[in-house]
């Protein structure tokens, strides 16, 4: 998947999303023009011209490794991306619609399990709720033994 790099702030969405061994990639052009987690892949570039030229960058180390991809799955130019259950823009990274709808729409737990699976969902979208820790307190005292 390929965004066009102005309509992302690389810096922002690296605080935000880190891959795999992501502290090996560093200093690596290649790896300073994506965001990789896994097998999803965005490539960014403060210019048209330059996200072109890492898009060839990426399907050159892909080809160099013999690695193919399904067009089907791949989407270019895009001025928005979901990613991992974020809204990648130009305006910065906000939560997917879709999944606060689910929090909000959770039934309520009935059990331990139910509750530990509703805190990482809320977890997960903590960077976007001020004074979370305080919000969640009560509901973490209820999953301690």
């Amino acid at each position: 998947m390929a965004v066009q790099s102005h309509a992302v702030r690389a810096l922002q969405c690296a605080s935000y999303f880190r891959a795999p061994d992501g502290d090996r990639a560093k200093g690596s052009d290649f790896f300073e023009a994506c965001l990789i987690y896994l097998d999803d892949v965005i490539i960014g570039g403060r210019t048209f011209e330059e996200h072109l030229q890492n898009i060839r960058k990426v399907l050159s180390k892909l080809s160099d490794a013999n690695l193919k991809l399904n067009p089907s799955k791949c989407k270019f130019f895009q001025k928005e991306v979901n990613y991992l259950g974020h809204i990648i823009s130009a305006e910065g990274v906000r939560t997917d619609p879709e999944k606060v709808s689910a929090v909000k729409n959770w039934k309520r737990p009935e059990n331990l399990r139910e509750l530990r699976s509703f805190l990482g969902l809320c977890t997960y979208y903590r960077k976007f709720v001020k004074g979370f820790s305080n919000i969640a307190r009560p509901l973490h005292k209820l999953t301690e033994k």
